[in-house]
């Protein structure tokens, strides 16, 4: 009897070890799900924050590339005519201004002198042309914002 009772013992015990086991791999699965919905938080989190640093990071080169174009448009009026340097810095400025720095933000029909351009600017679709105009002189400068590039490139009308 105490060989039957001690058997008993050691199968209880087996059975008692055996759960534990068992509630230790179910805990270790549930951890493991809480973990992969983690992972998963996580990388959409990373993908979000990796969105908005190129977004910012293609604001800053469109602010560069409009910056490179009001001092190639204003060495060129400066070079061109010394008269033109005084009312285009008015013009510039505004542009700037008005801008922010983003080369999508300038529109308007074709023609401006200096005043009209000053009162509409609004936003320059992507390949739109702008021309510039000072008066008295009927000469104008344009600029032209790349459809796939988004540069701007200065040309004569």
């Amino acid at each position: 009897m105490a060989s039957g009772s001690g058997r008993k013992r050691k199968a209880n015990e087996i059975e008692k070890l055996l759960n534990s086991f068992q509630e230790r791999i179910i805990d270790l699965e549930l951890e493991n799900q809480y973990l992969s919905e983690r992972v998963k938080l996580l990388e959409e989190e990373n993908r979000q924050s990796r969105l908005k640093i190129d977004d910012e990071r293609r604001e800053k080169r469109e602010q560069i590339e409009t910056n490179d174009a009001l001092v190639k448009i204003n060495l060129a009026l400066e070079k061109e005519n010394g008269r033109w340097s005084r009312s285009y810095a008015v013009v510039l400025a505004k542009l700037k201004d008005v801008t922010n720095g983003n080369p999508s933000s300038i529109e308007g029909p074709e023609d401006y002198c200096a005043p009209a351009f000053i009162s509409q600017i609004s936003g320059v679709p992507r390949g739109a042309e702008v021309a510039l105009h000072v008066q008295p002189d009927p000469a104008c400068i344009h600029f032209r914002r790349d459809s796939n590039m988004g540069r701007f490139e200065l040309g004569s009308p």
